[in-house]
């Protein structure tokens, strides 16, 4: 999330799993009772970042949505280790610099132009 919002601004929504990184897993579990008395699951760490930068956060509910990330997630975890094999990167501090570059590069080749070009930042 800090590489996002150094290198595009603060989002206006951002959609992710239901991961308790993200969601607590008491979200939506309150009865009507304890939710007439005022009582509120507490946010993650995460959600509490995101409520402070007033960003909205959207959670996938469907299998084809949450497909989408776990292709990519695939796709970068078999091509990674050939690109820093490649380049002879064998450190934590060497693979975060090259992940910078990458990432431009990754989002040329397999990025789609949107209908609407308007930043959403």
């Amino acid at each position: 999330m800090e590489q996002i919002l150094t290198h595009n601004g603060i989002p206006i929504s951002i959609y992710n799993d239901r991961h308790t990184i993200f969601r607590s897993p008491n979200d939506g579990k309150l009865s009507i009772e304890e939710q007439l008395r005022g009582k509120q699951v507490n946010l993650t760490q995460f959600g509490r970042a995101m409520d402070e930068l007033v960003i909205t956060v959207i959670y996938a509910k469907f299998a084809q949505a949450k497909g989408r990330i776990e292709r990519l997630r695939e796709t970068l975890q078999s091509r990674l280790p050939v690109e820093f094999k490649i380049r002879g990167i064998n450190t934590m501090e060497a693979a975060n610099a090259f992940l910078v570059e990458y990432i431009d590069e990754f989002n040329e080749l397999f990025s789609i132009e949107p209908e609407n070009p308007t930043s959403a930042f």
